[in-house]
């Protein structure tokens, strides 16, 4: 199953237009896809725990889709963060 996720993302302190981000399957068990608009060229890619522990991260260099592998990860929610010209955060559930 695929999940579309509609995030608001903010760019300084000025709301940007809706974008589309693919985050699949949700929730996740052994590996995460997620894909970004091919807008977002540079930037940094995270993901944390609900403590806001950062558990991964990766940088982006106009590479916008990725494969995570979540086979480390314990069963929980986990935040998806991404730092670059745009940024924003959505969250998925690791089964």
């Amino acid at each position: 199953n695929t999940v579309q996720v509609t995030v608001l993302c903010r760019q300084g302190n000025d709301l940007e237009t809706d974008s589309q981000h693919s985050i699949y399957p949700n929730p996740a068990d052994e590996n995460l896809n997620i894909a970004l608009p091919e807008s977002i060229k540079e930037g940094k890619l995270m993901i944390m725990d609900v403590h806001g522990n950062e558990v991964f991260s990766q940088y982006i260099h106009a590479q916008n889709q990725f494969q995570i592998s979540l086979i480390d990860f314990a069963t929980g929610v986990y935040w998806i963060g991404v730092k670059s010209s745009v940024n924003y955060s959505t969250r998925f559930i690791k089964q």
